[in-house]
Order: structure tokens, then sequence, then C-alpha cells
């Protein structure tokens, strides 16, 4: 989680250069966030 937070960062630098980019690592996070909670009920 820290490299997703080092990257989250990284690209809220970018955000006047490129905001696609910053979407797209929100949308990684959310997705990632909301994959580890279903995968949690699939195995409980």
């Amino acid at each position: 989680m820290f490299a997703v937070r080092y990257f989250a960062s990284k690209g809220v630098n970018f955000i006047d250069s490129n905001r696609r980019i910053v979407y797209f690592e929100v949308f990684i996070f959310i997705w990632l966030f909301l994959f580890r909670h279903l995968s949690h009920f699939t195995l409980t």
C-alpha cells in the first residue's frame, strides 16, 4: 500500500500536466480497495 500511496502522491504533482493520469490512479486505488474487500468476503 505504501507504493500505491507513493505513486498516488507522485501523480498529484502531475495534475497540471495531465489530469487523466491522476484520475486513472484514483480509479486503480478505488478498484484495489474494493477488490481487497471482495476477496476478504470470499475468503471468509
